[in-house]
């Protein structure tokens, strides 16, 4: 029953980000950090997705890293 509602959100929660990584707009980063906050509460292993997309915004997106 949890992988349905850990897919949803994971779903959604790339999508957002994806946006807010292009627009840079507030809404889409909110929305990234309640679909996160509502995969992370649906099952532990939604703990892997954000860090999945975290590495792989780094090889898509270098000139977004400030160092």
């Amino acid at each position: 029953m949890p992988d349905v509602p850990l897919l949803v959100f994971g779903i959604l929660s790339i999508g957002f980000f994806d946006r807010a990584l292009r627009n840079n707009d507030l809404g889409f980063w909110v929305a990234t950090g309640v679909c996160v906050a509502l995969g992370l509460s649906t099952h532990y292993r939604f703990f892997f997705l954000p860090r999945s997309g975290n590495s792989i915004s780094l090889f898509l997106c270098p000139s977004t890293i400030t160092i």
